[in-house]
């Protein structure tokens, strides 16, 4: 039998209680001192001159006097996976509870605790709300953060002021048709999502509900003289390229990211076209133009009301927290490119020569 003496040096090693806790794991977790239930995985035995934690026929030996051994062994015996470290501190160390979190320290590095604290599961529903808040935060951020020469395209539109050229109009319906034409790019690839039937049914729910948008707006643009047959040679702008590549590339790699910001784009597509609307009519534009754009508007209302990205996602029961954290951190990007998107829209076509971008033919 090996005898292993914990010594003084090693029991006392500098640990700072404000940084968070690594404790002894296959994926090295670090654990708040709020979330780690300590639990010793050893026998313990007390003798008058040491206290002796007995492991897998190995032997760790505190030193101790007869008052420290007492409530050394008491605070063991209080290490059974039911109290938390900081309760763990506030019982037994309330003066100094650093002391109790070099302790740990030390049993960890030997391979004595276990962290016996409940799995937290996250649901798809949780996860969701999460992401979605978290998106509206920054878009709310973005939105009235703005310097006053960087105004968001629907804020100018709502002013609906006679110096807004018809260009900014018509390239908001063109700029959406080069989106919702791409559609098939990020949404395919999601049809055949694996594991649940259910969420397949939905995901094809989704799809025919946009299918028609891009129809819609290739009426309204031929209200304005914009033939169908010129629109496949007309370049989108660089900031409509990103937005529905990045789309694109979610799509066929992070799908479970790609559908949880789904709600949010089209939601705030459908906001986006609501002011929009409110600017054109004020304005006049013939009925030509502006009659597809109601019917677009109706239609998305109607998805808002089947509101299927969380339907989907109250059949997603776990995802990981290590996953989700991933997600938020994406969220700021799609928020980037969202507003990019519609920042582009406003300043390319405030002052662009001519409304169409024709692909050069030699």
């Amino acid at each position: 039998m090996t005898n292993h003496i914990i010594s003084e040096r090693q029991a006392n090693k500098d640990f700072d209680l404000d940084q968070e806790i690594k404790f002894n794991s296959e994926t090295f977790q670090q654990t708040a001192a709020a979330d780690f239930f300590p639990r010793l995985a050893c026998q313990i035995n007390l003798y008058s001159d040491r206290l002796i934690l007995s492991q897998y026929g190995q032997e760790f030996a505190f030193p101790i006097d007869e008052p420290s051994g007492k409530g050394l062994y008491k605070l063991f015996l209080l290490m059974n996976g039911t109290r938390s470290l900081r309760e763990l501190q506030q019982l037994c160390s309330p003066e100094n509870p650093t002391a109790i979190t070099k302790l740990l320290c030390s049993l960890d590095d030997q391979g004595l605790l276990d962290n016996a604290a409940p799995v937290k599961t996250y649901s798809g529903s949780d996860t969701l709300q999460e992401l979605e808040a978290l998106t509206q935060q920054l878009l709310n951020h973005k939105l009235f953060g703005h310097s006053p020469t960087d105004i968001p395209l629907w804020q100018l539109l709502q002013l609906a002021t006679p110096e807004i050229p018809d260009k900014v109009i018509y390239g908001f319906i063109l700029e959406h048709y080069h989106l919702f034409s791409h559609t098939s790019y990020f949404q395919s690839p999601t049809l055949g999502f694996q594991g649940s039937a259910k969420i397949r049914h939905l995901l094809n729910e989704l799809y025919i509900q946009t299918y028609g948008y891009e129809e819609l707006m290739v009426a309204a643009l031929n209200g304005i003289g914009v033939a169908a047959e010129d629109l496949p040679y007309i370049l989108p702008l660089p900031e409509t390229m990103s937005i529905y590549n990045g789309l694109a590339f979610w799509a066929n790699f992070e799908p479970l990211f790609f559908l949880s910001i789904l709600g949010s784009l089209f939601d705030g597509i459908l906001s986006c076209f609501e002011r929009y609307f409110v600017a054109i009519e004020k304005r006049g534009q013939t009925d030509g133009f502006i009659e597809p754009i109601r019917q677009l508007i109706e239609s998305q209302q109607t998805y808002e009301q089947l509101n299927l990205t969380r339907e989907i996602f109250q059949e997603i029961p776990h995802i990981d927290p290590e996953v989700a954290q991933r997600f938020k951190a994406q969220i700021h990007l799609f928020v980037e490119m969202y507003l990019n998107f519609y920042k582009a829209i406003g300043h390319y076509y405030m002052d662009a020569p001519d409304l169409l971008r024709r692909i050069a033919v030699n």
